[in-house]
């Protein structure tokens, strides 16, 4: 891929949007996933949640590798040695398969306490998952999407997401591909755009099981 991109670039104006292969002299407009990941798992940390699942998508992709960082970052920083059997990488971002993947996760006796889900269909599938279980969200089971798409709004509670400027990243992305059309020896840029966490109902600190 690496080569094939490359050579590309050298005969046809390339911009690459959100994800991008590291390494090469390319134009490209993205956010910062690993500090977006970083951020939100350290919310979830801040609301007194330790036992933090993953649900990240296809570890092939940079974009997946960062935010795995992020959240491993956060961990690390507040002493919390994530649990290998919570963290999830899923070749497709598949509803049906994430919901099966985390119902498993919940019905055991050790189950976490929050879920990091590195999109928002993740989230809402975890949700679900829960609702089917009897786990209350957020009560017992706080829960946090990425990408902030019109269905975290949707779901019941609301999804807590990371918002990425996505209508931006793609004005951004065609602008330096004009830019790269009309004169191909314009210099590359990197565009990194900032990112939200959209605080809604499927988080809360956590509640002790006396409470409950």
């Amino acid at each position: 891929m690496f080569i094939l991109v490359n050579e590309l670039s050298v005969h046809y104006p390339m911009v690459m949007c959100s994800d991008y292969i590291e390494g090469l002299d390319i134009s490209h407009v993205g956010i910062n996933d690993a500090a977006a990941a970083k951020t939100a798992t350290e919310y979830l940390i801040s609301t007194g949640h330790e036992k933090i699942a993953l649900i990240n998508c296809n570890p092939n992709y940079k974009i997946s590798k960062q935010r795995e960082k992020g959240f491993r970052e956060a961990m690390e920083k507040a002493g919390l040695i994530p649990n290998e059997n919570w963290i999830l990488r899923l070749s497709t971002i598949n509803y049906f398969l994430v919901h099966s993947y985390v119902r498993q996760m919940l019905e055991k006796e050790d189950r976490p306490d929050a879920i990091f889900a590195c999109s928002d269909i993740y989230g809402m599938a975890a949700i679900n998952a829960a609702h089917q279980l009897g786990i209350k969200v957020p009560e017992e089971l706080s829960v946090i999407g990425f990408d902030n798409t019109s269905i975290a709004s949707m779901t019941e509670p609301s999804l807590t997401t990371v918002a990425q400027p996505i209508p931006q990243i793609g004005v951004q992305a065609c602008e330096l591909l004009i830019d790269k059309i009309r004169n191909n020896k314009t210099p590359n840029k990197q565009i990194v755009l900032d990112t939200e966490l959209v605080i809604r109902n499927s988080t809360c600190p956590k509640i002790s099981k006396s409470r409950l």
